[in-house]
């Protein structure tokens, strides 16, 4: 059993450190660390969601506007447009994984972006679940990154209007 949680700026401190330590199971090039969490969590237009299970973060979703540096940065330059959010994470612990945190997650994601004016949803998905969780969204795949940030992983790009 889990509860969703809304990550605000005023209390994104209190999940930080639980976010980041779920980015463990990503390559090391991908993690970000607390401060950099912290950081994306704060940002005018973030998006964020933790589910809990017992009181600890056991998966997180979260995302941002992407300005024109961080769209050149992860190859979206000619995808990203106005009204788009890129979701930058999305991960379920071990002790959630299926029980449908992921799909309870991106959709809290999907209703949080909408609510806040955004149109679509851009991000790009590891060949796992979180690729099935977006096109559960209606993603449609753009293309694959391959080596995505040289960690010898293809990661797929995709669009989900809202």
């Amino acid at each position: 059993m889990f509860a969703l949680e809304r990550i605000t700026a005023s209390n994104s401190a209190l999940y930080a450190d639980g976010v980041a330590a779920l980015e463990s199971v990503y390559p090391e090039e991908l993690r970000s660390d607390r401060d950099d969490i912290f950081e994306m969590f704060i940002m005018e237009g973030c998006v964020a969601f933790a589910a809990l299970a017992d009181g600890k973060v056991a998966g997180a979703v979260f995302g941002f506007p992407p300005d024109a540096e961080k769209a050149a940065s992860y190859n979206l330059s000619d995808i990203v447009r106005e009204g788009d959010i890129y979701l930058e994470s999305i991960t379920v612990g071990p002790s959630l994984q299926g029980q449908g945190a992921g799909l309870a997650l991106i959709r809290a994601f999907a209703d949080g972006a909408k609510a806040a004016g955004f149109r679509r949803i851009v991000g790009h998905f590891r060949k796992n679940g979180s690729l099935h969780l977006a096109k559960k969204l209606g993603g449609i795949e753009i293309r694959t990154e391959h080596d995505w940030f040289g960690t010898g992983e293809d990661f797929v790009c995709c669009v989900c209007g809202l």
